[in-house]
């Protein structure tokens, strides 16, 4: 069971998850954060890692598609 579907937070999951590698987030429409980082303790205190801060609400809206295109394709796994 996944920590955030604990939260009460909606989890899908791609059938293939190992081919998913996209690391980025989406804030407010107007920012995008990505890159390598990971978003775990070991990312932030051990790895080497990157992170680009954009701001631009277009990327972000071009990003949101992605995330959107995703959502739709995978199965739910939160019930």
């Amino acid at each position: 069971y996944h920590p955030l579907a604990k939260l009460k937070m909606k989890v899908r999951w791609d059938k293939n998850f190992y081919l998913m590698h996209h690391k980025f987030f989406v804030i407010d429409k107007r920012v995008v954060i990505t890159g390598s980082f990971n978003p775990t303790r070991r990312g932030a205190h051990q790895n080497r890692e990157n992170l680009l801060i954009i701001r631009s609400p277009s990327l972000a809206g071009r990003y949101e598609e992605e995330f959107r295109r995703m959502w739709k394709k995978w199965y739910r796994r939160w019930d």
